[in-house]
């Protein structure tokens, strides 16, 4: 509801491409944090453990599967921009909300990719 109001707010007040950007980067923030905040305890207590030492410490292909998940999110993200700019200014148009799928989907590599490397400078720290 919270979310959904402000992403049409941001729509709302520029018009442009780039608010709506930020719209719907802001609607599909709050579903992966609707959707994937029942897993956060879970992550927490994995955390706690490996802290304890009792699954082993978090290695160095932690940092590198984190850098490797970013930069697709990031290039899949950017796919997404592309694609919605082509929708809406009508200069290589595809189907509906092409643009807005692929910036969601981008988005959880992206998300999943951050926690990888603050796992790991977590478990160097």
């Amino acid at each position: 509801g919270l979310l959904f109001e402000l992403a049409r707010l941001i729509t709302h007040l520029g018009g442009g491409t780039l608010s709506r950007l930020l719209g719907f980067a802001a609607l599909g923030a709050g579903l992966g944090l609707a959707l994937f905040r029942p897993r956060m305890a879970m992550v927490q207590r994995k955390l706690a453990a490996t802290r304890r030492g009792s699954t082993g410490p978090v290695g160095d292909w932690t940092l590198i599967a984190g850098v490797g998940l970013t930069l697709v999110g990031l290039a899949i993200t950017f796919a997404g921009a592309y694609l919605y700019n082509g929708n809406t200014t009508g200069s290589h148009p595809t189907f509906p909300y092409a643009g807005c799928i692929t910036l969601n989907i981008g988005v959880l590599p992206l998300g999943m990719g951050l926690i990888a490397i603050k796992m790991w400078f977590t478990e160097r720290s």
